[in-house]
């Protein structure tokens, strides 16, 4: 049977208020999500495009920042799906406005980075490497293959550019010690996302279409220590 965004939603919490949650951690953003999941209490999530949108989420007290190189087009005057056509690379799009504008104003508010999985430009181990050295707390996959569908959408899982790929890179990117989040759109690719044997816990941002996409609670990692593999 399939089940409702909020039927997912509600496992999610569930799972992360179990008594198994690590009472160790060490990560600022696990912190946030574990408050999250088991209080209820909102987090405040701002998608920064510029170094100005960045100062004024942190002196109003956001709890985390969102990097897609969604919020460059959005700072340019278009829409956010502009991010989907070929107009640059998309991760290395989120790099520049990470090390040019965020970062540097971050203000030390936890951020989470969009990484597009499959880049043929550079591999993901490598593209989390570089995140990790910038002090990126958690990763989301963006641009989601889940605002695309028709011949295109079966294309591009034909060839191993999917919602597998997605999933894979954010196991990947929460084995190497990142909190992980999760852009979807259906409730079957929230449970793909969010239970995934490989990744127990990981997060998924339900969303419907012609809505704004609604966040839900998040994995964490236990320590920041471990470093990635190049």
């Amino acid at each position: 049977m399939t089940q409702t965004p909020l039927a997912v939603y509600t496992r999610i919490v569930e799972g992360c208020a179990s008594d198994t949650w690590d009472d160790t951690l060490l990560n600022d953003l696990a912190k946030l999500l574990k408050r999250n999941a088991t209080t209820g209490i909102p987090l405040t999530a701002v998608v920064a495009g510029s170094g100005l949108v960045t100062r004024c989420a942190v002196e109003a007290g956001a709890d985390l920042l969102f990097v897609l190189n969604a919020g460059l087009y959005r700072t340019l005057g278009t829409g956010s799906l502009a991010s989907f056509l070929p107009f640059g690379n998309a991760n290395d799009q989120t790099e520049q406005l990470l090390r040019e504008q965020v970062m540097p104003r971050s203000g030390g508010i936890p951020v989470v980075a969009g990484v597009l999985a499959g880049d043929p430009t550079l591999s993901t181990e490598e593209r989390l490497a570089r995140l990790w050295e910038l002090g990126v707390a958690g990763v989301v996959n963006w641009p989601a293959v889940g605002f695309i569908d028709g011949t295109f959408r079966d294309v591009l899982e034909a060839e191993g550019l999917g919602l597998d790929a997605e999933a894979e890179m954010l196991h990947m990117a929460r084995a190497q010690g990142f909190s992980t989040f999760g852009f979807t759109l259906r409730p079957d690719e929230v449970e793909r996302l969010a239970f995934d044997r490989r990744s127990p816990g990981s997060t998924s941002c339900g969303g419907r279409r012609n809505t704004s996409l609604q966040a839900g609670p998040a994995s964490s990692s236990a320590d920041r220590s471990p470093t990635p593999t190049t």
